[in-house]
């Protein structure tokens, strides 16, 4: 037996319509998914950028700002070849 509403079964009405529900919280899902595989791709390439500049910054050898020389490691207040200033 099946309750009617104007020509329409309400049972199988609803039942397609939780059906629809379910559809669409699985594509939701899926969209939810892909925009956080995204994002996590977006953060790991920035990670990397930065990872990839302080690697490049710590490698980098001071020079001095008037004759250009490379200066040696280690606390020095003035440059050995010209006697400027370093800025640390």
């Amino acid at each position: 037996m099946s309750i009617t509403f104007s020509g329409v079964g309400v049972i199988s009405y609803f039942y397609i319509n939780l059906r629809l529900a379910g559809i669409g919280i699985v594509i939701v899902g899926i969209i939810g998914a892909f925009y956080c595989l995204l994002k996590e791709q977006g953060a790991r390439m920035e990670y990397e950028r930065l990872v990839g500049e302080l690697n490049r910054l710590g490698t980098m050898v001071p020079k001095c700002s008037k004759c250009g020389k490379q200066i040696p490691q280690g606390e020095v207040r003035f440059c050995p070849f010209c006697g400027t200033e370093v800025r640390s």
